[in-house]
Order: C-alpha cells, then structure tokens, then sequence
C-alpha cells in the first residue's frame, strides 16, 4: 500500500485489527499497533474498541482496562460497544460487583453512554435471572437522572409480576 503512494489511515488499520483479532493473532495486532503510532497514524476510540472487545471475549478484562486507561490519556473516548463489552466481559467473569462499580464510574466519566451501560447491566441481570438486581439497576439509574430504555422497563416490571413480587412491581411503577 505504502509503495503505491497510499498511507493507510486509522479506518484501515482498525479492518485489519478486526481480522488479527478474529483469528486471535494478538501478538501481531500489538505489533500493527506500535506500527500504527510510529507512522504517525495515532489510534481512533474504534481502533482501541475493537482491541477492547477481543480482549475481553477472550477472558483478558486486565489487558483491556490498560487500553482503556490509553485512551483516557489520549483523550478519546470509549464507543458503546467498549463499554458493554467490559461490562459483559465482567459479568461472564461473575464479577458482578465490578460490572457495577464500571458502570458507575463511567456514568460519571462519560455521560453520553450512561443511559446505555446502565440499561446494559439492568439487561444482563435481568437475562441471568436475578430480577431485583435488575430493578436495583434501573432504580439507581432513574435517581441519578437517566431513563431507562422502555423495553428494558417493561420487561423487568414483568418479570417482576410473574415471579409472584407484584408489590416491588407496583412500587417500581409508581
């Protein structure tokens, strides 16, 4: 490419660490990364989000926090999907409590996201089968000022209904 005339830029970096990730080549993904800053051609939110998602569906949340903290310092900020897929990877770790506390400290941190990753987290519990932690979630979100998603909302007074707890429901509804 680079023989051509055409430097590649951070659109085309990012496709290609989408496919070293996809084929869980990290080491050369690191490599193209250190590659990518010498040329000049500094790392997008997109590039460090897509490193981000394959590190935590492989299980590697510490090595993604450390991208994150790069990025804070670079100033870029997290897309969505960065934050759910920490958020999910967390929750898969059955690190509940910490899911928590990185939606509440991004919540403060990134408030365009916030309705987002609190609906997220209210969802994933809500999927896993604990309903009053889900209800807990929406209820925090709605006393800091976020609404939550209708759908997450109805679902979750729903199953609040079915598992024999109408008086939470009403109490949420209310």
């Amino acid at each position: 490419m680079r023989e051509s005339g055409c430097v590649p830029n951070a659109k085309t970096y990012n496709y290609l660490f989408g496919n070293l990730c996809k084929y869980e080549r990290m080491d050369d993904a690191y490599k193209l990364l250190e590659e990518m800053n010498k040329a000049g051609s500094p790392p997008d939110a997109s590039t460090f989000g897509v490193l981000i998602h394959f590190l935590c569906s492989s299980g590697k949340v510490d090595h993604a926090y450390k991208f994150l903290d790069q990025m804070a310092s670079g100033g870029l900020v997290p897309l969505p999907k960065t934050h759910t897929s920490m958020v999910k990877a967390l929750f898969v770790m059955e690190k509940y409590e910490e899911a928590h506390k990185y939606v509440v400290d991004s919540s403060v941190k990134y408030k365009t996201t916030s309705n987002i990753i609190y609906n997220f987290l209210a969802d994933l519990h809500r999927e896993k089968g604990d309903i009053i932690s889900a209800q807990n979630v929406l209820v925090e979100m709605m006393e800091k000022g976020f609404k939550p998603n209708f759908i997450s909302y109805i679902n979750i007074v729903k199953r609040l209904k079915i598992s024999g707890r109408a008086n939470l429901a009403c109490r949420f509804e209310g």
